[in-house]
Parts: C-alpha cells; sequence; structure tokens
C-alpha cells in the first residue's frame, strides 16, 4: 500500500507549525490528515477478518486495520484503527451496488496510558468520534475523463429516533432496460443489515434491530449529508468524558452508474473520514482544551490509472 499524506494545522482559522505554537484555555486545535491508496486486488491476510455480504463480492479491504496516531506538539493524544472494506454486485444493465464498511476504533491518551501504553498524553479523554463515507465522482482535468453517476442510497446504523420499520425500497436511478441481478439475498452476519434482491429493478432493504443505536451518553447521530458531495455521515459525542475504547461500525449504500468515460467501467473512488476530538480540563477552575484531529483516505478502486490533476463532484 503506497501512502501520499500531507498535513495541514489550523486553530481558530489562523495557520502555524506544530512545534512553535500552544492553544490557550478553551481553544480548539485542529489538525488534518489526508492519504490516497491505488490498490490492485484485496489482501488475502484480510479474509478471515471482515464481514461477508451474500450476493456482494468483496473487492477491496485493508491489509490490516490502519492505525492513525493523533499528535500535537510531540504529544500523543490518542489513536485511531480504522478498517475499510468495499462491496459491489451488478445491480441493472446499467449500474452496480457498492456497500462501504467502516470499523473505527478511537482510543484516548488517557486510556492508552491507563493500560500501558507509553507516551500518550494521560490528561485528554474521548469526547466525539465522527465518521464521514464520501463516493463523489472525479474528473481528470487534464482529458476530461470522468467516472460514472453516484446515487446515495441508504445508510446503517440509524440514530434511535430515525429507526425505520419494515422495508425501504429503492429503484435504479439509472434507466432499465434488463439484466438485473436477482441473485442479491441477505445481508450482514454483525450489524443487522439484509439486502434482498426483487422481481424487478430494486433492492428492498430490511432493518435489523442492530441497526439502530440508541444511547444517551454517548450521543449518536446518523444522516445523509446535506453539504457533503454524496455523503453519509456518522457521529456520537460524549456529555462527560468517555474513558473508553470506542468502536463504531457503519454501512453505506450507493448506486454508481456505468456511464464512465475513460476510467474503467467498474471504478469509483470512497473517501473515509475521522474526526476525533479529546478534550483536557486544566487548573481548578476546570478551564477546558479541545483538541481535533481529522484523517482522510482516499481510495480510488480500479479506475484503470491514477489521474494526477482531478475535480470532485456529485
Amino acid at each position: 500500500m503506497k501512502l501520499l499524506a500531507t498535513l495541514m494545522v489550523a486553530a481558530l482559522s489562523l495557520s502555524f507549525s506544530n512545534d512553535t505554537i500552544k492553544p490557550a484555555n478553551n481553544e480548539c486545535v485542529t489538525s488534518e490528515t489526508t492519504a490516497y491508496d491505488e490498490p490492485s486486488a484485496i489482501s488475502p491476510l484480510s479474509v478471515a477478518s471482515h464481514p461477508e455480504i451474500d450476493g456482494f463480492s468483496r473487492v477491496f479491504s485493508f491489509d490490516e486495520p490502519l492505525l492513525h496516531v493523533f499528535q500535537y506538539n510531540n504529544k500523543k493524544m490518542g489513536y485511531l484503527y480504522m478498517d475499510l472494506d468495499l462491496y459491489t454486485t451488478p445491480f441493472t444493465e446499467n449500474s452496480m451496488l457498492l456497500i462501504v464498511h467502516t470499523q473505527t476504533s478511537a482510543t484516548s491518551g488517557y486510556v492508552a496510558n491507563s493500560t500501558g501504553q507509553s507516551g500518550y498524553y494521560n490528561r485528554v479523554d474521548l469526547m466525539k468520534l465522527g465518521i464521514k463515507v464520501r463516493v463523489p465522482r472525479i474528473t481528470n482535468r487534464q482529458n476530461g475523463h470522468h467516472t460514472g453517476s453516484v446515487k446515495p442510497i441508504d445508510y446503517w446504523p440509524k440514530s434511535g429516533q430515525d429507526s425505520p420499520s419494515g422495508t425501504v425500497s429503492h429503484s435504479s436511478s439509472f434507466g432499465v432496460t434488463g439484466n438485473f441481478n436477482a441473485d442479491i439475498e441477505a445481508g450482514v452476519d454483525a450489524g443487522g443489515l439484509f439486502i434482498k434482491g426483487g422481481a424487478g429493478p430494486s433492492v428492498s432493504l430490511s432493518f435489523g434491530s442492530s441497526t439502530t443505536i440508541t444511547s444517551a451518553d454517548p450521543k449518536y447521530s446518523s444522516q445523509k449529508s446535506a453539504n457533503g458531495i454524496n455523503e453519509f455521515s456518522y457521529f456520537i459525542e460524549y456529555k462527560k468524558f468517555g474513558q473508553i475504547t470506542y468502536t463504531m461500525n457503519t454501512y453505506s449504500l450507493y448506486e454508481i452508474g456505468y456511464n464512465v468515460s475513460g476510467f474503467n467501467k467498474n471504478g469509483f473512488v470512497v473517501q473515509y473520514e475521522t474526526e476525533m476530538k479529546v478534550g483536557e480540563n486544566v487548573g481548578i477552575w476546570l478551564l477546558e482544551k479541545t483538541y481535533t484531529d481529522k484523517f482522510t483516505f482516499e481510495e480510488r478502486w480500479n479506475l484503470g490509472y491514477n489521474p494526477e490533476y482531478i475535480d470532485y463532484y456529485a
């Protein structure tokens, strides 16, 4: 796996260097990192540790969970373990279905230190873990090549208040002349997601009890983002500091059209963004400092080649 990373750090809308500026009380410090990957195939090392979805083929997964350490001013604030699976299946003559599965575990400096992991700052606890999944279309600015149309369909787990009943149906967004895949049957063992093919160009989405999260603390929320590019977002946030390693699984379902130019027919781009926020109480007045780290992994799957200059759009 080849990664190309860039790091940007900002506080209060001002740019600064990690090793020269310290945050004042009540400041929110944010770091952002992006990594890109153009794989050739899934690794056999990951086969035993990732869920299977009947009717879908798992086309990509990490060799092993990706470790991202949240570091600020030479202090390790915590870390994330990130795992990504991509599943596809033919849907109609003009489109396929894509399921993006993420599993993210967040450990604060306090928890890491208390479990014997040296070098972590033990005065910060978990406040928030956020996940965003995007499947943008891209255009190569050098030659005009573009990927196929993308239709976000649904996501799991739901917030408690958004818990659906029964099933939700989705008909193809890209026109049908036949060749509907009737082999889609059942879904995820751990996660409660079930997808079943019908007699026509539609898919029936059934929801098990484990696809809904109801919790007072941390509070869980998930939704289709209004401003993101074909984006679903999921996050938990503590009212009190979370002194625990929190693990979140998400499933995002898309339909992708075959109206591609220049790239491979089954190629697409997936972005997996994490946001981890930790908090520190200092002094007798319990003045709070917060630190936020954002990390984005971009998967350019089966495009045929890796474009250098691209535009993202819905």
